[in-house]
C-alpha cells in the first residue's frame, strides 16, 4: 500500500511552512501523508487537506486523521484513532486504524481496515509517558495475522528504521524525524533507501 508515511504536525514546523515541508518530503519519497492536526478547526482541516491534495495530485496517498466527513467530501483516505468507531455511512472509505496490541490488530482486520499503524514502537517525545513496546510486538502481530498491511510508528528514526523493517513491518509512519529535518526531501530519501534495501 505505502512504505513511508509522513504524519503532519504544524506545531513543529508552523502552519505557513507545513505545505512546503509536505511537498519536499514527497519529492524525497514519502508516499503517504496522514494529516493529523489536533489544534485545527474543521474549516482549517478542510482547507489544509484540499491544498495538500491539490498540490500533490497522485504523488502520494492522503489520509486525514479522525474526520470521516472531510475524507468523504475530498475523496481521501481516513485514519482512525484506536477507539474511534466508523459509522456505517462511511464504510465505503479506504481507512486504517492505530493499534497497540495483537487483539486490536485482529479487530481492525475483522472490521475491514486496509492497514494498521502499530505503536508505540520506540519512546517518542509526542507521547513521553508511554514506554516503547519494541519490535517484538511487530513479530507477535505478524505471527498471528500475517496478511495485514502493518505500518510501524513511534520514535522511528534513520538509526532504528532498519530494525523495524527487519522485524517485518511493511513500512513506517514518521513525524519528528522528517518534519524537524533541515532537508525533508533528503531525509525522506534516506528513509526510503533503508526501507527498500530490505526488500
Amino acid at each position: 500500500m505505502f512504505r513511508l508515511m509522513l504524519v503532519t504536525d504544524n506545531e513543529l514546523v508552523g502552519k505557513s511552512n507545513l505545505l512546503s515541508v509536505i511537498s519536499n518530503a514527497v519529492k524525497g519519497g514519502v508516499d503517504a501523508i496522514q494529516i493529523r492536526e489536533k489544534n485545527m478547526c474543521y474549516r482549517e482541516l478542510f482547507d489544509l487537506t484540499y491544498e495538500v491534495k491539490r498540490k500533490l495530485g497522485d504523488q502520494a496517498r492522503i489520509f486525514i486523521n479522525g474526520n470521516p466527513e472531510i475524507a468523504r467530501d475530498l475523496d481521501v483516505g481516513l485514519h482512525l484513532p484506536s477507539q474511534l468507531k466508523l459509522n456505517d455511512k462511511f464504510d465505503d472509505l479506504i481507512w486504517g486504524r492505530s493499534v497497540h496490541s495483537v487483539n486490536e490488530v485482529v479487530k481492525a482486520h475483522e472490521q475491514g481496515a486496509s492497514y494498521v499503524i502499530l505503536g508505540t514502537i520506540f519512546k517518542t517525545t509526542s507521547k513521553p509517558d508511554i514506554k516503547g513496546c519494541g519490535t517484538n510486538l511487530i513479530k507477535q502481530v505478524l505471527s498471528k495475522l500475517g496478511c495485514m498491511d502493518l505500518i510501524a510508528i513511534g520514535g522511528i528514526s534513520l538509526l532504528n528504521v532498519k530494525e523495524v523493517i527487519d522485524a517485518g513491518a511493511n513500512g513506517v509512519a514518521v513525524r519528528q524525524s522528517i518534519l524537524e529535518s533541515e532537508n525533508p526531501a533528503e531525509t525522506s530519501k534516506k528513509f526510503l533507501a533503508i526501507i527498500n534495501r530490505n526488500e
